[in-house]
């Protein structure tokens, strides 16, 4: 199962660093989901185009946020949306890679205003 990693995991066979997309026996796969270390990746085709969906998502995030193209994707790539930001933590937030803790509290301000 291919997963890519929310929080930084280290151990005897290695690093899994914050955003890595990596494929794991579905077992392994299954706990970082099930403990919020990690998120399942869904199938990609080898296109670099962004679905329709995912497209909305990340330019409703980025236009409602002020926040850049990329930290969006991150964020809608783990499923963050407007709806379910309030309801995500900053731990989460804080390891997209872009967010920082000043551009944490201005997604927050944002999110509300809204």
């Amino acid at each position: 199962m291919r997963i890519k990693m929310r929080t930084l995991a280290a151990g005897p066979d290695g690093v899994l660093p914050i955003g890595l997309e990596v494929d794991l026996p579905d077992k392994v796969a299954q706990q970082y989901i099930d403990g919020g270390y990690a998120v399942p990746v869904k199938a990609r085709r080898e296109t670099a185009s962004v679905s329709p969906p995912e497209a909305a998502v990340q330019s409703d995030l980025a236009r409602a946020l002020e926040i850049g193209p990329e930290v969006a994707q991150e964020m809608a790539d783990l499923g963050i949306t407007l709806e379910t930001l309030s309801e995500t933590d900053d731990k989460t937030l804080l390891a997209i890679p872009g967010i920082g803790k000043a551009t944490l509290r201005k997604i927050r301000e944002k999110s509300k205003e809204g």
